[in-house]
């Protein structure tokens, strides 16, 4: 008799771990994302909004949802669009900057407020992250584990506010900063953060 019942015990365990092993495979090529969704909910009582990202397979099967925490409303935009480099989906939330998981919907990593509101950014070649915004740091640099490397608080020198742009060139990072004039100020800092010059040129309109 408790022969029989190790036998029975030990079909069972069998029968659920090749039910589990050939159900595993089929979830892992569900969760093959090719489509992502944003869209924001808004709470006008409390002036505040949040944001709901969704990815789907091609098939436009629902593969993961992730909700951003409340966040203040205000003029400026501080819950950004997402962007994505690789396999990675990225977004900033008053100011922080939160890295998921394409495939999953997994935070991969967040950083502290650092980033400022209406941000814009752009990605090395080595996979590092430049960012900026209004209200925040002219520039900052994160590594793609999310490590801030560097940041630079005023590229202008007080010459300049409001960046709204970055151009990485051949030899250094060029930022753009806007304002009522017909002129725009151009700051330029190297790649380890040294700010090198701020210049004012002509808007251009076109």
């Amino acid at each position: 008799m408790e022969k029989n019942r190790r036998y029975f015990v030990l079909f069972i365990a069998m029968v659920l771990f090749y039910s589990w092993s050939s159900l595993t495979p089929h979830a892992n090529a569900a969760a093959k994302v090719t489509k992502i969704a944003q869209s924001y909910v808004e709470d006008a009582e409390n002036s505040r909004l949040r944001s709901v990202i969704k990815g789907y397979t091609k098939a436009g099967k629902l593969v993961w949802t992730y909700k951003t925490g409340w966040a203040v409303q205000t003029e400026l935009e501080t819950i950004s669009s997402y962007f994505q480099k690789g396999s990675n989906i990225y977004l900033v939330v008053e100011g922080k900057v939160i890295a998921l998981n394409k495939n999953t919907g997994k935070v991969l990593w967040k950083t502290k407020s650092i980033a400022g509101a209406s941000v814009h950014y752009a990605f090395y070649q080595k996979g590092v992250l430049y960012i900026g915004g209004y209200d925040g740091p002219d520039i900052v640099a994160i590594d793609k584990k999310g490590k801030t490397l560097w940041q630079v608080a005023d590229a202008s020198k007080g010459k300049a506010y409001w960046p709204y742009k970055i151009n990485l060139l051949s030899d250094k990072i060029e930022i753009l900063y806007d304002s009522d004039s017909e002129y725009e100020g151009r700051a330029y800092v190297d790649y380890s953060g040294k700010i090198l010059n701020y210049k004012e040129v002509i808007r251009d309109n076109e």
